[in-house]
C-alpha cells in the first residue's frame, strides 16, 4: 500500500494491517483550541487533531526517522509543540485544561482505553507485531545430513575443526 501526504510530496510503501479499531478514539475528548496562536502558514498533518475522533493509521517506529523534518514551534506556556514533519505540523506536549487549570497529556496516539484492560491492549499490540516464525522446515535428506555433521564434527578450544570419518577409528584434525 502507499501513503501519500496530504501536505507534500512525500509517499512511502507499506504493508497494512486492516483492523476494525486500532485504538480507542482520541484524543479522550475534544480539546479547546481557541486561545492557541498556531500561525495560518501552518499545514496540520491533521487539522482535526483536537477533536476525537477514529485513529486511522498507527505507523511503526521505523517511520519515525523518514519523518521527522527540521522545524519546532513552541505556542505559549502550558500549551504544546508544534513539529515539522513530512506529513505536515503534529502537535505534541502538555495542555493546560482551562476548565479544569490542570495539565495533562494530549494524547495522539495510545495503546488502551477504558473498554479494554491495559494487559489486554499490549497483548493486542504485541500480537500485531509479531514476527513470522522464520523457521524453515528441512526435507529428510537435510535432516540427516545436519544429523550427520551434528554426530562427526566438533570444535576444539582453538576453535579448529575435528572430524570424524566413519571409516577411521581416531578423528583428524584439520
Amino acid at each position: 500500500m502507499q501513503m501519500l501526504s496530504n501536505n507534500s510530496g512525500f509517499s512511502s510503501y507499506l504493508e497494512a494491517f486492516v483492523l476494525p479499531t486500532i485504538i480507542p478514539a482520541q484524543p479522550n475528548h475534544d480539546l479547546d483550541i481557541s486561545n492557541w496562536q498556531i500561525p495560518t502558514s501552518i499545514k496540520l498533518a491533521d487539522p482535526n487533531f483536537n477533536i476525537q475522533g477514529k485513529i486511522d493509521i498507527l505507523l511503526g517506529a521505523e517511520f519515525y526517522f523518514s519523518l521527522m523534518q527540521p522545524g519546532t514551534i513552541k505556542l505559549n506556556n502550558n500549551q504544546p509543540i508544534l513539529q515539522n514533519t513530512a506529513l505536515g505540523w503534529i502537535v505534541g506536549g502538555l495542555i493546560e485544561q482551562s476548565s479544569t487549570n490542570v495539565t495533562s497529556a494530549a494524547l495522539t496516539c495510545a495503546i488502551f482505553g477504558s473498554e479494554t484492560s491495559l494487559a489486554q491492549s499490549i497483548e493486542k499490540l504485541w500480537k500485531l507485531e509479531e514476527v513470522a516464525s522464520t523457521e524453515r522446515v528441512m526435507s529428510p535428506l537435510e535432516t540427516r545430513c545436519e544429523s550427520h555433521y551434528n554426530q562427526h564434527v566438533q570444535t576444539d578450544q582453538n576453535g579448529r575443526f575435528i572430524v570424524s570419518f566413519p571409516f577411521q577409528e581416531s578423528p583428524t584434525t584439520l
